[in-house]
């Protein structure tokens, strides 16, 4: 459902987005066998890079966080300096909408070392303690789907990513399901194994 520049309003763009303000967690359903490009559509097997979807999912829910705060920033710095306000206080408000707190802005200031001085942050910093506050507020977890037809470089590439992957096949549950369901074998959603009747 998103695509590349929808923290600029490009196709389903922020209402998407608005989407995920509340989620704790985030379930990233790629396609690992590379079978589908950035923008959903079919290519070959093989001739999408999987890790292309995750980066692309990561940056937009940043560059979305950075849109927020950017809307009023020189605004809130000089708000933050006159009145002595906490700045991990002001950032979670805004970003209160997106489901963030001040304690998560705060671990991310500490990770990225932006504890003070906040009127000389540049857009990278910005950026930077951004997307430490989406890894701290929305952790994910990508279903590599597709994973009986990925190429092994594609599983390879997949165990470099910071997020747990899990990998899984839609089409085999699938399968599995009718098998039961027709009373082929036992087999209930979630189980280990199944057992021919």
């Amino acid at each position: 459902g998103l695509v590349p520049d929808a923290h600029k309003g490009r196709g389903l763009g922020n209402a998407f987005l608005d989407e995920l303000r509340q989620a704790q967690a985030i379930i990233h359903v790629i396609d690992s066998s590379g079978g589908t490009d950035i923008e959903g559509n079919s290519v070959d097997i093989g001739s999408h890079d999987p890790v292309d979807d995750v980066d692309f999912l990561n940056r937009e829910i940043t560059m979305w966080m950075v849109g927020i705060l950017k809307r009023n920033w020189v605004k809130l710095s000089r708000k933050i300096q006159a009145e002595g306000l906490k700045i991990e206080h002001v950032i979670a408000d805004q970003l209160a909408g997106a489901g963030v707190n001040e304690i998560q802005v705060h671990a991310a200031q500490m990770k990225c070392n932006l504890l003070s001085n906040h009127m000389k942050w540049t857009d990278d910093e910005l950026i930077e303690l951004c997307d430490a506050i989406r890894v701290i507020s929305k952790p994910m977890i990508i279903a590599a789907n597709k994973v009986d037809i990925a190429p092994k470089e594609n599983i390879e590439n997949l165990k470099n990513v910071d997020s747990m992957v899990i990998p899984v096949s839609a089409a085999a549950e699938l399968a599995l399901r009718s098998a039961a369901k027709s009373g082929v074998i036992k087999y209930m959603p979630g189980d280990p194994d199944f057992t021919i009747i």
